[in-house]
């Protein structure tokens, strides 16, 4: 697959056909464009995933790298570093995401989800990116860290243009846009820490950051601060709220099953595991391989590139029974959704709470609903890493 283009029209609309033949190929291939190696099979992507020391999530390992940024270098953010220093990142900041922590804000998720609805549902109908998805999990990501909310869509388009980071290719232009947004997130960020390091304690993340509960030698740096926050601020509006879109144009693709979960509710806990199986937001992230190694066929040597495609594992035959079905009831196993090994997900438990409740209340209010437009019509963002929908507009069926 060295012609291998994930802006293709045919892969955009279904990359799971690709992935596939990438599943059954005798060797994983590599992609001139993505300059790396594609791994599809559950196991190998699971093994990458658990084998920090083989395969660094550092990019500045690689032999060419990626990284088009001063702020936020690789190795201080949570994502992009290896162990120790990811080890300490981790200590100091999951004690914001347990899972006590994330369900003290399942009623204001409720509250913000019905306010939503109640704007948008006036028409009768509502994007379901646009309308109720983005502006959910932007206002509990805002609310959370302390973010006014006249700011988040600054925010947001700062954020969306750091996104470009993990692009294959980035012509001259578009990159020094990424930087200009990058410097002025950051900026942001850094003038945020100062005042409220100058400020009496709030309940915003912010807030606890900044001032620290840690000793000085646990304190986060600034930089360390900010980079976490605009990990977070992605993964809201990239992950969290595609998931709920997805998830949504999964059910009305399998009617049954949208029916079936209307009518017992207690399918929900295994429905939110299935769904993410089935619909993953996050279709690949990446790895620099370390030391000579081989896998499925392919001799790697240190400073390449590996894609450890999660969306591709998730449906791997060998792992899972009809995976190209969605089964609500699914007894399903250790799906890849929100990663494994040391970057296991840290929002792994706000996103099933914000999941569930947009999913539910939705479902309540909006009975058996339907795309207003042929849902072969729609359109997804070309994006690699996400698989992302541009709307997904629905009314009561």
């Amino acid at each position: 697959m060295p012609g291998f283009d994930p802006s293709d029209d045919a892969f955009v609309r279904d990359p799971h056909a690709v992935y596939s033949a990438a599943r059954a190929a005798a060797k994983a291939p590599w992609s001139d464009t993505l300059d790396g190696w594609l791994f599809t099979r559950y196991a190998d992507v699971e093994g990458i995933l658990r084998d920090p020391a083989l395969f660094s999530s550092d990019d500045s390992r690689a032999s060419r790298p990626r990284v088009r940024r001063v702020e936020n270098p690789a190795g201080r953010n949570l994502v992009s570093s290896d162990p120790p220093a990811h080890a300490r990142l981790r200590r100091l900041l999951s004690q914001e995401f347990t899972p006590a922590a994330a369900r003290r804000w399942q009623q204001r998720v409720e509250t913000l989800t019905h306010e939503l609805l109640d704007q948008r549902l006036v028409s009768g109908s509502l994007d379901v990116v646009a309308d109720l998805a983005v502006p959910l999990v932007l206002r509990v990501a805002g609310e959370l860290i302390g973010v006014p909310t006249a700011r988040l869509g600054t925010l947001r388009s700062w954020s969306e243009a750091e996104i470009m980071a993990i692009t294959p290719a980035l012509d001259p232009a578009l990159a020094d846009q990424l930087r200009a947004c990058s410097a002025q997130l950051h900026s942001y960020w850094g003038e945020a820490i100062a005042a409220a390091r100058e400020s009496a304690p709030t309940p915003s993340l912010l807030s606890r950051l900044a001032q620290g509960g840690m000793t000085r030698d646990e304190q986060l740096a600034d930089e360390e601060i900010a980079a976490f926050l605009s990990l977070l601020l992605r993964a809201a509006t990239h992950t969290t709220s595609n998931w709920i879109a997805n998830s949504v144009h999964a059910l009305l693709q399998h009617p049954d099953q949208l029916a079936q979960l209307a009518e017992a509710p207690a399918l929900e806990p295994a429905a939110v595991e299935e769904l993410l199986r089935y619909a993953s937001p996050v279709q690949a992230v990446y790895r620099i391989v370390t030391e000579p190694c081989e896998l499925h066929g392919a001799s790697l040597r240190p400073g390449e590139r590996v894609y450890a495609v999660i969306a591709s594992a998730n449906r791997d035959e060998r792992q899972f029974e009809d995976p190209d079905e969605l089964r609500l009831d699914r007894e399903l196993g250790a799906q890849l959704g929100f990663g494994a090994g040391i970057h296991v997900c840290l929002g792994a438990f706000m996103a099933r709470i914000e999941l569930r409740v947009a999913l539910g209340l939705l479902l309540e209010r909006v009975p058996h609903p339907r795309c207003v437009i042929p849902l072969e019509h729609l359109a997804w963002r070309r994006t690699w890493a996400i698989r992302e929908l541009e709307r997904l507009p629905v009314r009561a069926g």
